[in-house]
């Protein structure tokens, strides 16, 4: 998330009690380039903090990329109540009714937070964790509200997720596609290589591991060489024209 204000994309000037829920986000305030520095993180344009939005936060991140002096977050102007797990940069005017298990005043690398969008599978870039950082299993206490089973690139999260909207050694399976793309695909188990029939134009083929790592990229081809992938089970992935379905593949 970067800069929103006014258009479509923003509650209407004189919209009062709106509540606004953020669960799993990463909010980079990013100081980092010129331009960015006369943004004020997440704020809340109401004057009035008895008619602005009732706040929610749970597992999320937001932070600043190199200042904490410069407000990541600033809860002046709306009713915050619940903000629970979160890694959270410069405050202003924080007073939510349920402070439970935050991290605050805290920068991008204390997050964990890659600097860089990248790409981790799923059909979205994103600021990818390290396996020491913080943000990972933090999310420890109960939110009280029904929390998304899947990261933000639909892998499945661990029993203890992480703050933001990256889980890392998030898992991939069969049910984390759509299945609305009929195909075959044989000889399975292969050794070599492997041909995938269906009724539409094959646009891509994708071979997965189990824990979610990309491991081979194919465009527009029938046929794919597996020769140099690990022997054991797989998920390949064939997708066209936005749709896209799921079968395991073993490789021996």
């Amino acid at each position: 998330v970067d800069f929103v204000t006014g258009g479509s994309d923003s509650v209407a000037v004189g919209a009062t009690n709106t509540t606004l829920n953020m669960v799993h986000c990463t909010l980079a305030y990013n100081s980092i380039t010129a331009e960015d520095n006369g943004k004020q993180g997440l704020t809340f344009a109401n004057s009035n903090a008895s008619t602005g939005p009732n706040f929610n936060i749970y597992n999320s991140i937001v932070v600043s990329a190199n200042d904490v002096t410069k407000k990541a977050l600033n809860f002046a102007n709306c009713n915050a109540n619940d903000v629970i797990n979160n890694i959270l940069g410069g405050l202003n005017d924080f007073s939510a009714v349920q402070d439970i298990n935050n991290q605050k005043g805290k920068l991008a690398t204390f997050a964990g937070i890659a600097t860089a969008l990248s790409s981790e599978g799923g059909s979205t870039q994103l600021l990818a964790l390290g396996s020491s950082a913080n943000s990972v299993n933090h999310c420890t206490e109960a939110t009280g509200i029904t929390l998304p089973t899947v990261d933000q690139r639909g892998y499945t999260r661990d029993a203890t997720p992480d703050a933001g909207a990256y889980e890392y050694g998030a898992s991939l399976g069969l049910f984390d596609f759509k299945d609305s793309l009929p195909f075959s695909v044989y000889p399975n188990p292969a050794s070599q290589f492997i041909h995938i029939d269906a009724d539409v134009e094959v646009k891509s083929v994708k071979i997965y591991s189990l824990l979610g790592a990309l491991e081979k990229s194919v465009q527009a081809k029938n046929t794919v060489d597996i020769s140099n992938l690990n022997k054991g089970v797989h998920l390949l992935v064939v997708e066209s024209d936005g749709k896209q379905s799921a079968k395991q593949l073993i490789i021996e």
